[in-house]
C-alpha cells in the first residue's frame, strides 16, 4: 500500500515539474502566447494527469487509488507518446510510475 502511494507521488511530482517546465519553455521561446489554444490544452492535460496521480497518492482506499492512478497513467502515456520529441520522455516515466502504483493498489482490491 505504501509503495503505490510513493509511486503515485513520484508520478505527480514528475508530471507537475514537466508542466511548469513546458510553460516556462514556451514563454522563453516567445513564439506563441501562453493563452494559445494548443499551449493551454497541453498544459491543462498534463496538469490534470499530475492532479490525478496526486489524488491517487493520497487516497486511502485501494480501489479508488487504483482508478485514479490508472487514469493518470493512461493520460500521461498518451501525452508522452504524442509529445515524445519534446516533453514526452519524462511524461512516459511518470506514466510508468503511476501504472506501477495502480498495479500495486490492484493487488489489494478483493
Amino acid at each position: 500500500m505504501r509503495r503505490s502511494r510513493v509511486l503515485g507521488a513520484l508520478a505527480a511530482a514528475i508530471a507537475g515539474t514537466v508542466d511548469v517546465g513546458y510553460l516556462w519553455l514556451i514563454h522563453q521561446q516567445g513564439t506563441e502566447p501562453l493563452t494559445d489554444g494548443r499551449v493551454v490544452l497541453v498544459a491543462s492535460l498534463v496538469g490534470f494527469g499530475a492532479a490525478a496521480a496526486a489524488a491517487g497518492a493520497v487516497t486511502p482506499r485501494p480501489r479508488p487509488r487504483m482508478s485514479r492512478l490508472a487514469l493518470a497513467s493512461s493520460l500521461l502515456m498518451v501525452l508522452g507518446v504524442v509529445g515524445l520529441f519534446s516533453i514526452g520522455l519524462p511524461l512516459l516515466v511518470a506514466a510508468v510510475f503511476a501504472l506501477g502504483g495502480a498495479v500495486i493498489a490492484s493487488r489489494s482490491v478483493v
